[in-house]
Parts: C-alpha cells; structure tokens; sequence
C-alpha cells in the first residue's frame, strides 16, 4: 500500500481570510481522527494571510478517497463555496531512493 501526500493550496477571498481560516482549523480534528490519516496539517502564508495550505499524508489512496466523502468536508466545501479564489490540489507519490 503506497502512502500518498496531499499539497492543497487555498487563497480566499480578501474579504473573507479570517472565515477561511476559522472553518479550514475546524477541519483538523474530525481529519486527523480519520482511518488511515498520518499527517493533517494547515498553514497561513505569513505575507499574504489570505494564502492557506494543507499539508497531508495518507497511508492509501483508498483511504484518502474515503476522506473526501467524509460529512465534515462536505460541509467546509459547502460553507466556504463562495470565499475561495483559488483552489489548487496536488495528489502526489512517494519516490524511493534507488
């Protein structure tokens, strides 16, 4: 079973950072409780506070996939719809030394 690593860069709106913030840290508990979640962390862009993003690892991408089903995701989608600029999600793979 490969881990995978998830990059999410979110940049909200201006008008809207510290909303953002508030329900994305909402996010980290009911995450990192998740089956198969080794690493959920967010971050603020110290220069540009508008700028969040999430550092995770995941033992599957099965499980992975189960995360994005997951009631409370589908809640921060839904309430942070319309304070999002941008949304960029980067699935990676783990590359071994050789």
């Amino acid at each position: 079973m490969q881990r995978v690593t998830i990059v999410a860069r979110i940049k909200a709106k201006r008008k809207y950072t510290d909303r953002v913030k508030q329900e994305s840290a909402g996010l980290i508990g009911p995450t990192r409780r998740e089956q198969g979640c080794l690493t959920y962390d967010l971050y603020q862009n110290v220069d540009d506070r508008s700028l969040f993003l999430f550092h995770e690892i995941w033992e599957s991408q099965a499980l992975l996939e189960e995360h994005w089903k997951s009631d409370h995701l589908k809640v921060y989608r839904q309430a942070t719809e319309e304070m999002i600029e941008e949304r960029e999600i980067s699935v990676l793979g783990n590359i071994e030394a050789s």
